[in-house]
C-alpha cells in the first residue's frame, strides 16, 4: 500500500478516536465541575471551540509531519531520476520509456526522439494515444507495447522512415516484484547498418585493386561488433538503473567500469562561452594509451593542448556545430605526449548540466584505416600509370616492329623486279638484313623481358676469356660509330689479368654491353663514348660513358622500369622499344650484381653494372676468335625439315662446304632414313614437325646410336622448352632464323 494512503488513514482513524472520546467524556468532566444550567451551557460553548481548535492543531501537526516525510523521499527519488536522466542523456541514440498499464508515460528520456521533433517533455505524463508521433508508428508500437504489458521480454529490429530501431521491451516491477507497467527501451542503430553497408560497398569497389581491403572491413565488422557488445552491456546496465533505485551506488560502479574499458577514448571537457574547449573533466584509460599521457596529466589539460596547431584555427567552427546540431561527427588531428601526430575519428555531443556547458567526445584512432585508404589509392594510381605506360608502350613496339616489317616486305617486293641493276639489288638485300636483324632483336628483347618477370630466365655459366669479350665490344663499338658516320672518339679501357679466364654467362655479359653501346650512340652526336672494366673486391665492374644529352635527376631510377622511357617524344625520334634497360637490369640482377647510372642533364651519362668475380682454369690465347671457313667435302648431314624454305635457306648456307645434304620431312622418315644410311656423320633435327614430332624422334635414334651428334633447329625459346629438348637426347640447339655464322660455329664444334 503506497506511503501517502497508509499516512491518510491514521489521521482519519486518530480524529475519529479523538472526536469520539471527547464527546463521549466531556460532559461528564463539567457535571463534576458545576451542575449551573447556565454555565454548563456556556462551557458547552467553549467546548466546541476547544474541541474544533484542538483537533485542527492535531491534524496539522500530522499532516505536516506526513508531508515532510513524504517531501525528503521525493527529494531523494528527484535526485535519483535527475542522475540516471544524466546518465541515459549521453548514450547517444537512445531512448528509455517507462509507461503503466493504461499506457501512461511515466518516464521519457533520451536523443533519439528529437529526430522525430519530440522532446521528453512532449512524452512525459501523457498517454500514448495523445503523443504526436506517425499514425504508421503508432500502429507498429501499439500491440507492442502491449505484449510488453502483459509480462513479455521482447527485442525486435525494424527499419522505419528510412531509419533502423532496436526496440527491447521488458515489465517494470517495484522492489517487491509487482508489476507497474513497462520499461521501453529504443536504440536507434542506423550508424551501424550505415556503415556496414558503406563497407561493404568499399569492399565490393575496391576488391579487384588490393585484397587487403577485405581484411581492413573485418576488422571494421570487428569494431562496430565490439560497440555493439557495448551498447548492450550499458543498456542492460541502465535497465537495472530503472528497475530499482536502491542499487544506484552499484550502478554507478558498473557505469564507471565501463566507461574505463570502453576500447575508444572519451573526453568530457567543459565549453566556455567563447566557444574554445576549457579543461579536461574526466577520460578513460583507452585515451591515455592512445595519447600516452597519464590520467592526471589529461585532467591538467584542454582539447587544444592536445591537438597540433592548425586545430585551433578550425576549433570555433567544431565547437559551433556541436553547440547548434547537440551533436557533431568529424575527423581531427591529436598531437601525442611524444609529439607523434594520431587521425581520430571524433564523435561529440553537447550537454548542459547544472548550468555548465559539456561536450562529450568520443574519439576513434583510424590511422590504420588511413594508411588503408592511402595504400589502395596509390596502388590505384600505380596502376592507372601501368596502364597508361602499356598502352604507350604497345603503340611503340607497334611501330618498332611494323618498321622493319615494312623495309622487309616493301624491299622484297622490289627485288622481283626485271632489269634491277646489281648494286640496287645489293642495296635492298642490305636493307632487308638490316630490318630482319632489327626485328629479330626486337622479338628476342619481347621474350627476354618475358622470361625475366616469369623468373624463367635461366644464367648459363661457362668459361670465357673476359679481355676478348671487352675487345669485342670495343670492335662493336667503332663499327656502330663508323656506320652512323658519327664525330665520336671511341674508348676502350680494361685492367686486367693477361690470358686469364673467368666463368659467368659471356651471352648476357654481352648482351648488357650491346645495350648499354646502343644505347650511348644512340644519345651521342658528338664527343666520346668509353667503355672500360676492372676487377675490385671480388666483383667485375664495368662502365659505358659517354658525353651525350644526359638523363634528368628524376628519371635516372624509371629508366629501369619495364616500359619506361625519359622522353617519349625524344624516343620515338631516336628509336626503341624501351626494354633494354629494364633487360639489362634484370640479367645483372639474375647473376648477383646491381647496376645504375651517374648523370647530369647535358653532360653526358655513365652506366656502371658490376657481377660477382668467379675466377677459371685455364688461359686463352688473345685476339678475338675467328670463324673458320673449312670445307666439309664427303660429310653428310640429314636434314629433318618439313619447311621447303627453311631447307632451302641451309642448302644454301652448306653449299660452300661440299656436304651431302639428306633430307627427311617428318619424325618418322628420319628414323627411317638413318637406320638405312650408315654415312651419316651430323643430323639437324628440326623439333616441330607432323606426326612424330623431332624429340620423340631423337629419343628413338639414341637408342641405338649414342654417339651421333643431333642438333635441334627451333623457333622455341622458353627455357623450359630448352630444357626438354636436352632431356630428349638433342646434342646442342641452334635457334631459328639460323645464322649462318650460328651453323659455321656449329659445324666446326661437331664436324
Amino acid at each position: 500500500m503506497p506511503a501517502i494512503i497508509k499516512s491518510a488513514i491514521k489521521i482519519a482513524v486518530i480524529y475519529a478516536s479523538v472526536g469520539f472520546v471527547w464527546i463521549y467524556t466531556s460532559d461528564y468532566i463539567l457535571y463534576f465541575f458545576t451542575n449551573d444550567a447556565e454555565k454548563v451551557t456556556q462551557l458547552q460553548t467553549y467546548k466546541g471551540w476547544f474541541y474544533v481548535t484542538g483537533t485542527a492543531i492535531l491534524l496539522y501537526l500530522l499532516v505536516l509531519r506526513a508531508l515532510t516525510k513524504q517531501q525528503n523521499t521525493l527529494r531523494l527519488l528527484n535526485a535519483q531520476d535527475i542522475l540516471a536522466n544524466q546518465v541515459i542523456k549521453n548514450i547517444p541514440d537512445i531512448d528509455v520509456y517507462i509507461i503503466d498499464d493504461d499506457m501512461n508515460f511515466l518516464l521519457a528520456q533520451g536523443t533519439a526522439m528529437k529526430k522525430h521533433g519530440l522532446s521528453p517533455a512532449d512524452v512525459l505524463g501523457k498517454n500514448f494515444r495523445d503523443v504526436k508521433i506517425n499514425k504508421e508508428i503508432k500502429k507498429y508500437l501499439k500491440p507492442w507495447y502491449r505484449e510488453v504489458l502483459n509480462g513479455n521480454n521482447l527485442l525486435e529490429q525494424f527499419e522505419l522512415d528510412n531509419e533502423w530501431i532496436e526496440l527491447r521491451g521488458v515489465p517494470f516491477l517495484d522492489a517487491n516484484n509487482k508489476k507497474l507497467g513497462g520499461l521501453i527501451v529504443a536504440i536507434n542503430i542506423t550508424s551501424e547498418k550505415k556503415n556496414l553497408q558503406r563497407i561493404t560497398e568499399q569492399r565490393n569497389e575496391y576488391e579487384t585493386l588490393n585484397e587487403e581491403y577485405l581484411s581492413t572491413n573485418e576488422e571494421l565488422n570487428d569494431v562496430n561488433i565490439q560497440l555493439k557488445e557495448n551498447l548492450e552491456k550499458l543498456k542492460h546496465y541502465y535497465d537495472e538503473l530503472e528497475v530499482t533505485r536502491k542499487k544506484v551506488a552499484e550502478s554507478e560502479y558498473k557505469y564507471r567500469n565501463l566507461f574505463d574499458n570502453l576500447s575508444d577514448a572519451v573526453f568530457v571537457h567543459q565549453l566556455q562561452p567563447d566557444d574554445k574547449p576549457g579543461l579536461i573533466l574526466e577520460t578513460n584509460e583507452a585515451a591515455c594509451n592512445l595519447l600516452g599521457f597519464t590520467k592526471d596529466e589529461l585532467l591538467q589539460r584542454t582539447i587544444l593542448d592536445i591537438s597540433p596547431d592548425e586545430v585551433a584555427e578550425i576549433s570555433p567552427s567544431i565547437t559551433q556545430n556541436i553547440r547548434s546540431n547537440g551533436h557533431y561527427l568529424f575527423e581531427v588531428l591529436f598531437k601525442s605526449k611524444y609529439n607523434t601526430l594520431i587521425d581520430v575519428e571524433v564523435s561529440s555531443h553537447y550537454l548542459e548540466l547544472r548550468g555548465e556547458n559539456l561536450v562529450i567526445s568520443i574519439c576513434r584512432d583510424i590511422r590504420e584505416r588511413k594508411a588503408k585508404e592511402a595504400e589502395l589509392i596509390e596502388q590505384k594510381e600505380k596502376a592507372e600509370l601501368s596502364d597508361k605506360l602499356k598502352s604507350a608502350f604497345l603503340a611503340n613496339i607497334s611501330h618498332e616492329i611494323r618498321t622493319p616489317m615494312n623495309g622487309i616486305l616493301g624491299f622484297s617486293g622490289m627485288l622481283g623486279q626485271d632489269n634491277l641493276p646489281r648494286q640496287q639489288k645489293e642495296k635492298y638485300i642490305n636493307i632487308i638484313k638490316t630490318s630482319s636483324d632489327q626485328l629479330l632483336r626486337i622479338i628476342d628483347d619481347l621474350l627476354d623481358i618475358s622470361r625475366i618477370e616469369t623468373q624463367q630466365l635461366e644464367i648459363i655459366e661457362s668459361e670465357f676469356s673476359l679481355s676478348l669479350l671487352m675487345e669485342e665490344a670495343g670492335v662493336l663499338l667503332e663499327e656502330q660509330v663508323k656506320s652512323k658516320q658519327k664525330d665520336i672518339k671511341t674508348v676502350l679501357h680494361y685492367n686486367l689479368p693477361e690470358n686469364s679466364t673467368i666463368i659467368g654467362d659471356k651471352e648476357r655479359i654481352y648482351q648488357i654491353l650491346l645495350n648499354l653501346i646502343t644505347n650511348a650512340e644512340k644519345f651521342t652526336e658528338s664527343g666520346f663514348i668509353e667503355i672500360g672494366c676492372t676487377i675490385d673486391n671480388g666483383f667485375i665492374h664495368f662502365r659505358v660513358k659517354d658525353s651525350g644529352m644526359g638523363i634528368a635527376e628524376n628519371m635516372q631510377t624509371a629508366i629501369f622500369e619495364r616500359f619506361r622511357q625519359e622522353e617519349i617524344v625524344l624516343t620515338k625520334a631516336l628509336g626503341g622499344n624501351g626494354l633494354g634497360l629494364p633487360i639489362c637490369k634484370g640479367l645483372v640482377q639474375l647473376m648477383g650484381g646491381e647496376i645504375y647510372v651517374e648523370s647530369v642533364k647535358g653532360e653526358g651519362s655513365t652506366f656502371r653494372f658490376t657481377i660477382p668475380y668467379k675466377t677459371g682454369q685455364k688461359d686463352i690465347e688473345p685476339g678475338l676468335n675467328k670463324l673458320q671457313t673449312d670445307n666439309f667435302k664427303h660429310k653428310s648431314i640429314l636434314v629433318a625439315e618439313d619447311i621447303d624454305e627453311s631447307f632451302e635457306l641451309l642448302q644454301q648456307y652448306l653449299k660452300a662446304y661440299q656436304i651431302n645434304l639428306i633430307r627427311a620431312r617428318n619424325g618418322l622418315e628420319t628414323i627411317e632414313l638413318f637406320n638405312n644410311n650408315e654415312q651419316i656423320d651430323l643430323i639437324l633435327m628440326d623439333i616441330r614437325m607432323p606426326g612424330m614430332n623431332g624429340r620423340e624422334a631423337t629419343k628413338s635414334i639414341r637408342k641405338k646410336n649414342a654417339d651421333i651428334p643431333i642438333i635441334a633447329q627451333t623457333a622455341y625459346a622458353m627455357p623450359n622448352d630448352k630444357k626438354l629438348i636436352i632431356e630428349s637426347g638433342c646434342t646442342d640447339i641452334i635457334s631459328k632464323p639460323i645464322q649462318r655464322e650460328s651453323l659455321n660455329k656449329i659445324l666446326h664444334k661437331y664436324l
